[in-house]
């Protein structure tokens, strides 16, 4: 399986739920320089995600 054939597996796996990604935390996009300052930190076990809605 080359890199295409990982894509593929990697997107179906997700859509699917098998698996799913860590979120460590959820930021409102006013809050991004905290989220920054969260990653520059360090220590993030997880995806620091900026949630924009409208």
């Amino acid at each position: 399986m080359g890199v295409a054939g990982s894509d593929r597996w990697a997107t179906g796996s997700v859509e699917s739920g098998t698996i799913r990604p860590v979120v460590e935390t959820v930021y409102p996009l006013a809050s991004t320089a905290a989220a920054h300052r969260r990653l520059e930190d360090g220590g993030v076990h997880g995806k620091v995600v900026i949630a924009v809605t409208p």
